[in-house]
This record gives C-alpha cells, sequence and structure tokens, in this order.
C-alpha cells in the first residue's frame, strides 16, 4: 500500500508539472469551514485569536491547564482559538487516551461556544497506540461540531494545513481581510532532523498569494524555522549573558543571543531578556531546510519557506510552539515577526522532568482590518488577576489591557482616536454614557472588566466673526453682511470664526469673491461636508464682489426677459438683485446700483436694503 505522505509527495510533483504546462489549479479552502459560517472582524474592525500549544498531557489533561483556557476564553471572548501542535502527549497508548484528553481540554470550548482549528506538532502522533494525523483531525471535528473550523487542504503533507480567510465585517465571501495560516510543520525527518513544511505546502502558501497578493497574513506552526537563527541571532562566546546553546546544524556547538536590535518588545512576554529567551530554538537543520523536498517548486522559484514569505510581502508574523519556554518575538529586517506562542502545558520528559516555566498560558492576537496586530501573552498568574480590557466601540488603534490584584486600578490613557469625535470617557456598555474619566480610577469587583471608549462628536459650526457685521442665515444658506470688493483672506481673518477642527473650501462661478461664491465647511479629520453656503453681496449679481454699471446691465436684461435666472441655482443671485426689498428685480434695482456706483447712496450688507 503506497503510503499518505508518498502519495501526497508524487501528487505535490504532478500539480507542479500541470503548473509548468499552464495549468493553475483551484483554491480552495476545506468545504465545511465554510458550511460552519465564514469569520469576520468585528464593527470594530478588530478579530482576536488565541494559541494554545503544547499542551503535551496524557489522557487526564492537568486541571490547571484546563482552568487555564477556562479563565482565558472568559477574559478575552477569542474569535478563533488555534491549536498548534503537540496537543497530546507522545506516549499515547490508545485511541481512547488520546479522545480523553482532547475532550478535557476541548471542554471549556464547547461550552462557550468558541471556534477552534487544529494543526499538528512533532509529538501528536508518536505514541504507539496514537491514532494517525487524519483520524485525530477526524476526532477533533466530530468532538467541536459546528464550532469546528474545517479548513484543512486534503493534498498537502500532514493533517491540519490550509487557511482560513477573515472577511470584513458584514462579509461573508470574496477577498478575505486578513489570512489565518496552519500549517503541520511534520514529525520528524528521515535523517533525525526537526521536520518542516514541504513542497506542496509552500505551493499552496504560493498560489493563495497570487490569488491574494494584497490581504495581509499571520502563520502558525509548530517547529520552529532556522531563519529566526540566521535573520535575527547572533553567534557570541560560551558564557554570554542572556545566551542560550544552538540546537540543529549548523547551530549546535555554539552560544546564541537575540540580536537586541531585532527583539519585538512589545511582542515579547517580558521586557526582561531572561525571562522570555530560555532555552535552545529547535530548527531543522538547515540542510533539510533548504533541500529540494522543502522549497517550493520551480513554478514559485524553488524558495524556501520564509523566502516564499518575503517574497510575496503579505507575511506579518509566524509563530511557533516546539521549545516550551520561550516566549519572545523577533522582526527581521524584511519585517516579518517570528514568534513563539505561550506553552499552555505542564509537561514532564518521561513523566518525570519538567520541561515547562510552571506558569501554562496563551497568546493572544488582535487583529487589526488596517493589516496590523498586537501579540498578548497571558500565562496562569496573569489570569488569577483582575484584568480590564478596553474596546474602541467605533474608534481605531489598539490598547492593551490592564491586569491588577489590587480592588481598583488607575486606567492608562486612552489611546484610541476617531476622526471627526472627542473621547469622553469609558463605560461599561457599548452604547452607554461615560462613566469612568481618562485615567481615572475603576473599582473591581469582580475578575474581567470591559470598558468601551465613549465619543461625542467634535462639534465643528461656522459663526461669525467676533465684532462683524457677517450674518450667516442657516435657513437659505447664505452668508452677507460682507464688504464688497473684499478678498478671501479679510472674509476668513475677520467676517468668520470656524468653531472646531474644520476649514472653508471655495468655489467661485465669478471672477471674484462675490455673490454666488460657494463656501463648504469641511471636517478636517474626515472630509466630510459638514454646511454649505453661498456669498450674497447686496448689488453684486455677477459675481465679481463690486456694484456697478454691469450688474445695473444685468438686472435689465433679466427685466426684459432677455437673461434668466433660475429659482433654485441662481437663489444668491436673485437674493442679491432685490435691493429696494419689493420682491421684484427690475429697472429700480438698475438705477439703485448705478447710484452706488457714483457714491450717491449705499446699500446696507447686513439688510440688503439702500441707505
Amino acid at each position: 500500500m503506497v503510503s499518505k505522505k508518498r502519495f501526497m509527495r508524487f501528487m505535490s510533483l504532478f500539480a507542479a508539472i500541470a503548473l509548468i504546462a499552464g495549468y493553475m489549479p483551484h483554491i480552495t479552502i476545506g468545504a465545511s469551514a465554510l458550511s460552519a459560517g465564514p469569520l469576520q472582524f468585528n464593527a470594530d474592525g478588530k478579530f482576536t485569536v488565541m494559541q494554545i500549544t503544547d499542551i503535551q498531557d496524557d489522557s487526564s489533561v492537568d486541571d490547571r491547564v484546563v482552568a487555564v483556557i477556562t479563565k482565558a476564553i472568559a477574559r478575552y471572548h477569542p474569535d478563533l482559538v488555534v491549536f498548534t501542535g503537540d496537543n497530546v502527549i507522545e506516549s499515547v497508548l490508545s485511541a481512547s487516551n488520546f479522545r480523553s484528553s482532547v475532550d478535557d481540554f476541548l471542554a471549556p470550548l464547547i461550552s462557550s461556544n468558541t471556534k477552534f482549528a487544529v494543526t499538528f506538532g512533532n509529538h501528536d502522533d508518536e505514541g504507539i497506540g496514537a491514532p494517525d494525523k487524519d483520524e485525530q483531525y477526524a476526532y477533533y471535528k466530530s468532538a467541536g461540531g459546528s464550532n469546528f473550523v474545517d479548513f484543512d487542504v486534503a493534498n498537502l503533507d500532514g493533517g491540519g494545513n490550509g487557511v482560513i480567510p477573515i472577511y470584513p465585517n458584514g462579509q461573508s465571501s470574496g477577498t478575505p481581510a486578513y489570512q489565518v495560516y496552519l500549517m503541520d510543520s511534520g514529525t520528524n525527518a528521515s535523517s533525525g532532523s526537526n521536520d518542516c513544511c514541504y513542497t506542496n505546502q509552500i505551493d499552496y502558501y504560493c498560489q493563495r498569494s497570487l490569488l491574494y497578493p494584497d490581504v495581509p497574513s499571520i502563520w502558525f506552526q509548530h517547529i520552529p524555522i532556522p531563519d529566526m537563527y540566521t535573520e535575527c541571532m547572533t553567534q557570541v562566546s560560551f558564557g554570554t549573558a542572556n545566551s542560550q546553546l544552538g540546537n540543529s546544524s549548523p547551530f549546535s556547538g555554539k552560544s546564541w543571543i537575540l540580536t537586541p536590535e531585532r527583539i519585538n518588545w512589545a511582542k515579547c512576554s517580558s521586557s526582561v531578556i531572561s525571562e522570555s529567551y530560555c532555552e535552545s530554538v529547535g530548527v531543522p537543520n538547515v540542510s533539510l531546510y533548504q533541500s529540494a523536498a522543502h522549497r517550493s517548486s520551480s513554478s514559485y522559484g524553488s524558495k524556501t519557506l520564509y523566502e516564499a514569505w518575503n517574497s510575496y510581502g503579505n507575511m506579518k508574523g509566524a509563530y511557533f510552539g516546539h521549545d516550551h519556554k520561550n516566549e519572545f518575538t523577533v522582526t527581521t529586517d524584511d519585517g516579518i515577526d517570528l514568534g513563539y506562542g505561550e506553552s499552555t502545558g505542564l509537561y514532564k520528559t518521561g513523566g518525570i522532568i519538567p520541561y515547562n516555566d510552571g506558569n501554562p498560558g496563551v497568546s493572544v492576537y488582535e487583529l487589526d482590518i488596517d493589516g496590523s496586530y498586537t501579540d498578548e501573552f497571558s500565562a496562569e498568574t496573569d489570569l488569577a488577576q483582575k484584568y480590564v480590557s478596553f474596546k474602541s466601540n467605533g474608534g481605531s488603534g489598539t490598547m492593551r489591557g490592564q491586569m491588577t490584584k489590587n480592588s481598583g486600578v488607575i486606567l492608562n490613557s486612552n489611546t484610541f482616536t476617531r476622526c471627526g469625535y472627542i473621547f469622553e470617557g469609558w463605560s461599561t456598555s457599548a452604547g452607554g454614557s461615560a462613566q469612568y474619566t481618562d485615567s481615572g480610577y475603576v473599582s473591581l469587583s469582580s475578575s474581567n472588566l470591559t470598558l468601551y471608549a465613549v465619543w461625542r462628536v467634535d462639534q465643528l459650526d461656522l459663526e461669525a466673526g467676533a465684532g462683524s457685521t457677517t450674518v450667516i442665515d442657516k435657513a437659505n444658506s447664505f452668508i452677507y453682511g460682507l464688504v464688497p470688493g473684499m478678498t478671501q483672506e479679510a472674509f476668513e481673518n475677520g467676517f468668520v470664526h470656524i468653531i472646531g477642527n474644520g476649514k472653508l473650501v471655495y468655489s467661485n462661478p465669478g471672477s471674484g469673491f462675490g455673490t454666488g461664491t460657494k463656501i463648504e465647511l469641511v471636517n478636517n479629520a474626515t472630509d466630510e461636508i459638514i454646511q454649505t453656503y453661498q456669498i450674497v453681496i447686496f448689488g453684486d449679481v455677477n459675481g465679481d464682489g463690486a456694484i456697478n454699471g454691469i450688474d445695473a446691465g444685468t438686472i435689465v436684461n433679466v427685466e426684459n426677459y432677455t437673461l434668466a435666472w433660475d429659482s433654485v441655482t441662481d437663489t444668491a443671485l436673485i437674493r442679491a438683485g432685490d435691493i429696494n426689498g419689493d420682491g421684484s428685480i427690475n429697472g429700480i434695482d438698475a438705477g439703485i446700483m448705478v447710484n452706488v456706483e457714483n457714491y450717491l447712496v449705499n446699500i446696507n450688507q447686513a439688510t440688503g436694503l439702500q441707505v
């Protein structure tokens, strides 16, 4: 019987030949992912992914681990949980043991109706009685029911491979706003090295990137990649502070530190390096990683996994498990984050030697519709504290939650923004009024408190300048009470005043700043037009800002029907032309204009009548 992996490699070769021949295979995610319902960003443009890795327990999962998962879900309300391998112990003796273990750690997700997806690590199918990965995947699917996100692409090496599209709020198909990749990084290669992704897995990513070249992505797999060394670590002398011995060829037998400028402190569990870089980085041998079986096909440039990510430019970050004590993130000079998820287990090697930090937890990634994301580590000790989370409630940006052991906390300053709005404070409900001020004190009676930003519309208005004769007729959208022949600069400096963050935009149908000039009050933050007006200079009916015989001639033409004004579009001209206030435009008005030109009378620009 042909093994699955050999069959899959044959299929990969066939696919590559088909591509060279000009045939592009159809790219799809598992059909069941669609039947489970599309995943979407919320109305604030956020989507929360929780990573659970290396539970690696036997048929009875430690109660502390189950409690961590339960509390983390209650605190962060993830939209998606991803299990990234070594989900069960390598010494599983039977399918029954496997199912019992899975049932234990899935219970908090099932009871909270939390969606989840699964990929595998190097130990999941190692036990002498462990089901193979296909059987394991099928059980997760069965146990999860409608909460299981079935994304697996059947013709890729291993199990639990593919992408989960995250759509904009209200969208269920088409181009996603973000893509969450999960890939099986293999068990153990025949060489004895850690394994890594195979050609068809990398090809799948390449095909997907060609289909959606501009969609940001985040990647999860179990075993890290050698590029963590080559891109973000530095070889140092033995005994150097904060160094660890390397792992796998050619890094073993040498001492390594994280290159300081590559450390992404905002995405590490601690600001103290010795608390987040605690053991060797376990990667495949470079010779294996760079071999043909682990590169993309020639149709996609024969690239390693990292080279493929870098060439398409859509990969924001890749996160791993495997090394139970590491909790750091580094950023390559190509701008790709490479990091670890917090180990969720209390694994002991051989059931005796602890291989954990004694503080199991999860990692939480908040994806933003703008393509960015944040990363938060949450360990058992963190989950024991009281926690305040912040929601933008229509705003944008990010704001990390606060933890405290006390009965209250002084809130951090708000970091959210919302165009055209002013932050007023915090409420305990999305539609509530402000209950807490920015940087104010909050009493905490329960373990978790969610606060929602409260916004009010930034007041934006146009008023008459102090001491001016300006009249702003909002009912008819006219501005008058001005000086004939004035400039735009003079208008803004003395005749009007903008309240709030706005600007005036002008369009002049005439030859100057005069009757009919359109003025729009625009919100600087949103470019929204708030108000629209027309200038009226009484006696100026050709829009040049002056009052003279040309205007008088225009009035005569209107009276004699050789010129027609539209009652809708020419309202400013009609208003400017009736300067004796009798409701008609005729020779009397024209005569007044001639008298104004000859300095015999004036027109009161605030009333529109001669004086």
